[in-house]
């Protein structure tokens, strides 16, 4: 970490270094009076929440990149243990410096002890009056963005409901290898990660979002899910398009199970085909297909035909549109796209008691909650609707007072986000 240099000076000082005001800035341009070289310990997000119970606005890769780039500081690496007699053996200051009421506390003396043995200095610089992070940061949060942040975060209380299951109407199916993932994972944490999406569409709620999530739950006793509650009719707030599956298999081992369907598949999308409509496009090898049903009129043909279809290789290794970004996949051998299924179409399903095969629809949704963690506990039968809902209001207010919600440009809350 260190390098050797001569007869030159060693400065080493250290802190949290959230939002950097003058104070932070009047200590290093001092410290690097005192020498040659200055060194920065930024306090990792973990140390600091082990140690002040909460993180830092900044992340520790923003507060080191901010840092770096002042004149008067020439490295800073992060760290994590509260044990700076390590830091000091590596680095190997000639000086260290710190702010005026480092000595305060009993555990400095260990290291003035250290500080002294080895003949490092210890330099201690007076804050500078009227300024500090916690000041700054309740003049940001309480004063600038206080109005803006209510707004939108009382926006997304609105959003966010506890519903009963059974109040809830679904149109997919689940994936049973999925489920057993996500239970195992609301168990072992104890916790449930995110909410499911459903769509308000007249008095109904649509999941469009999550059957995987609800079905886990089933399964481990809840009889309520942690719910984002979205307009149907509102395109700002959510669309609905069509899906995407991307295969490991060659198309060519699936083409004859597709025609043994019925399913025509054709290299040319045809000018006309009025007895036919079309359920998807196929693209493997660089080729490109078009899949064709007769039977298709309505929505008991149309689901009957989908499932049909997917059933050829469900069972197969398989990922959805919005998985493929997440993951690496350098053996996709066939990709298909699915034709878009309209609102209507779907309500149609519902109310005809179907269910399509899970991922061959996708809504893209303008604002996402991720990574909530909200108690599982709290969405099992001995707990009333009523009171599961306060508990997460209660869960929303005290996230946002330990700031534990980011907006990131209005449409992505990520909760917890160091944890």
């Amino acid at each position: 970490m260190s390098k050797v240099f001569g007869k030159k000076k060693k400065v080493y000082t250290t802190g949290v270094f959230d939002l950097i005001h003058p104070g932070h800035v009047n200590i290093l341009y001092k410290a690097k009076k005192f020498g040659d070289y200055l060194v920065v310990g930024v306090q990792g997000d973990d140390s600091v929440f082990k140690q002040k119970g909460k993180f830092p606005i900044l992340s520790q890769d923003e507060r080191k990149e901010m840092l770096e780039s002042l004149n008067c500081v020439d490295e800073v690496f992060i760290y994590n243990s509260l044990n700076q007699i390590r830091n000091y053996k590596k680095i190997k200051p000639n000086i260290v410096v710190q702010g005026s009421d480092w000595d305060a506390s009993d555990p400095r003396k260990t290291l003035k002890k250290f500080l002294s043995e080895n003949k490092i200095a210890l330099k201690l610089i007076p804050y500078t009056e009227g300024v500090s992070t916690t000041k700054l940061r309740s003049k940001i949060f309480d004063e600038q963005l206080s109005s803006v942040l209510n707004r939108g975060h009382a926006s997304l209380k609105k959003k966010l409901k506890i519903i009963s299951i059974n109040d809830i109407e679904q149109y997919e199916y689940s994936d049973s290898k999925r489920v057993v993932r996500i239970a195992q994972s609301i168990k072992e944490k104890n916790s449930f990660h995110t909410p499911v999406i459903v769509a308000k569409f007249e008095n109904r709620h649509i999941l469009i979002d999550g059957a995987n999530r609800i079905k886990a739950l089933e399964s481990l006793g809840a009889d309520k899910v942690f719910c984002h509650v979205v307009d149907y009719t509102n395109t700002e707030e959510v669309v609905l398009d069509s899906n995407e599956h991307y295969l490991e298999t060659a198309f060519d081992e699936l083409k004859k199970e597709f025609e043994s369907k019925g399913f025509k598949i054709l290299s040319k999308k045809p000018q006309s085909l009025t007895e036919i409509k079309s359920l998807a496009r196929i693209i493997s090898n660089k080729e490109e297909f078009f899949v064709y049903h007769g039977g298709i009129n309505n929505s008991n043909s149309l689901v009957d035909k989908m499932n049909s279809f997917v059933s050829v290789y469900n069972k197969k290794s398989f990922f959805r549109a919005s998985e493929i970004q997440d993951f690496e996949h350098n053996n996709i051998k066939t990709v298909i796209y699915f034709n878009k299924i309209e609102i209507a179409t779907i309500v149609s399903i519902i109310d005809n008691q179907l269910m399509l095969p899970t991922g061959v629809t996708w809504h893209k949704i303008k604002e996402r909650v991720i990574n909530f963690n909200f108690n599982f506990n709290s969405l099992l039968p001995k707990n009333t609707l009523k009171k599961s809902n306060t508990e997460l209001s209660n869960a929303i207010k005290e996230k946002q007072k330990h700031y534990k919600i980011r907006s990131y440009a209005g449409i992505l809350y990520i909760c917890n986000e160091y944890e």
